[in-house]
């Protein structure tokens, strides 16, 4: 199993950093300007999709492998939410912002869950405040923090 997380880290790695990758990134921000500049719209979305249908169906293997059983409860609601938790915790803009968010919220929920009955409404405010304070995220808010110690840095080296 972390062999394929490796390998498929690895080649979605490379293709974010890739033109296919830029072409995405100029579709999710502005598909009319993309296409206006010469982006094919269509072919390169539904290149997106089927991408993102090899890496669920991998991912729904290796869990039915892991678990022995292909459980109805697995495709409900909240499954998928808690995968939408961890990437908005951790940021979907950066590559490792999910992986972030997914080391985070298990983290926290394990401490939460230690702590009070009413983990869940924790949280979610919690979760509540990182969107609307933090949009981008832990790994934004690391990337700020990074982006503020260099600055520093390099006053102190200039002054």
């Amino acid at each position: 199993c972390l062999a394929l997380l490796v390998i498929a880290g690895f080649g979605l790695w490379r293709i974010v950093n890739s033109p296919f990758g830029l072409h995405l990134r100029a579709l999710r921000d502005n598909p009319q300007k993309a296409e206006y500049l010469g982006v094919r719209v269509h072919q390169f979305r539904l290149a997106a999709y089927v991408i993102s249908a090899v890496y669920a169906a991998m991912g729904g293997a290796i869990l039915g492998f892991r678990i022995g059983l292909a459980d109805p409860e697995l495709v409900h609601w909240t499954h998928s939410g808690h995968l939408v938790f961890m990437t908005v915790l951790g940021g979907f803009s950066s590559f490792f912002g999910p992986i972030v968010g997914a080391l985070s919220l298990t983290l926290l929920q394990d401490q939460l869950q230690s702590i009070t009955q009413y983990w869940r409404f924790v949280l979610g405010a919690i979760l509540a405040a990182i969107v609307i304070f933090f949009p981008r995220g832990l790994a934004g808010i690391a990337t700020d923090i990074a982006k503020l110690l260099a600055r520093s840095k390099q006053q102190q080296v200039v002054a």
